[in-house]
């Protein structure tokens, strides 16, 4: 639920019960069964929100209304995953193709790269920093990806953190396995930080908006459950490594 602040959308904290995924399960599938049409779900598939450039801290929102911008947004994480890949060519140098990676690891679970130079992560001359294009940060750049599912979606939304984010992003999972917490037994605030150094960017920070117990948390344990293996087995995508500036 949004409201206006200066201008800005505010999305405020709706609870988990008022979730399209959570209202009616048997309707939400046979809705995205159909509108697949026997298409397979692809990444491409998945909405996303970019951390925006030039440090700018609204989240730009896509619904079937039209775009939005608000300053946070929440939604429970079902699944999460590292990743990483490396393009030889940005879009523009290939000519506006936007062509496969040349290697990537689809999760990092299992670290070792596919394609050119392929083999384990840990060793690539890629994952060193200054390999990257003019010198400048990791040729081939670690990502966080987080599937969530938010207020209104049936499908789960896609954030995936870019290297200047992965600190707090990481930090924010250490702290919930301080206090016993699984992600998806918690709500989660995402915001945007604005940082100068080493150039103008912004910064994902996350927060725990709300506890899930009794009902809710049995079903997003389950449809947690059930996403998992088609989530790890996504490829990760030129929409996952949208540069944010940094």
């Amino acid at each position: 639920m949004a409201t206006k602040k200066n201008g800005t959308e505010v999305t405020a904290l709706v609870p988990v019960t008022e979730y399209a995924v959570m209202k009616d399960e048997t309707r939400i599938g046979d809705i995205i069964k159909a509108n697949m049409g026997g298409r397979t779900l692809l990444p491409s598939d998945l909405d996303r929100l970019v951390v925006p450039s030039q440090g700018n801290t609204s989240w730009k929102i896509e619904t079937i209304d039209g775009e939005s911008y608000t300053p946070e947004v929440f939604g429970v994480i079902i699944y999460h995953k590292m990743a990483r890949a490396r393009w030889d060519k940005s879009i523009e140098e290939a000519g506006g193709e936007s062509r496969p990676p040349v290697c990537r690891c689809d999760n990092m679970a299992n670290p070792i790269g596919v394609g050119n130079p392929g083999g384990l992560c840990s060793q690539c001359p890629f994952n060193v920093w200054g390999s990257g294009k003019n010198g400048r940060g990791f040729g081939c750049p670690q990502r966080h990806i987080l599937f969530i599912y938010g207020e209104h979606g049936a499908l789960p939304f896609v954030i995936s953190a870019p290297p200047g984010s992965l600190k707090n992003v990481g930090k924010y999972f250490t702290r919930l396995s301080t206090f016993s917490r699984i992600y998806w037994s918690v709500v989660t605030r995402f915001a945007l930080e604005k940082h100068t150094s080493p150039v103008v960017h912004a910064q994902i920070v996350c927060s725990v908006a709300s506890k899930l117990d009794g009902e809710m948390l049995e079903k997003f344990k389950k449809l947690s459950a059930d996403m998992e293996p088609i989530l790890a087995s996504m490829p990760i995508t030129r929409d996952d490594t949208a540069s944010n500036g940094e």
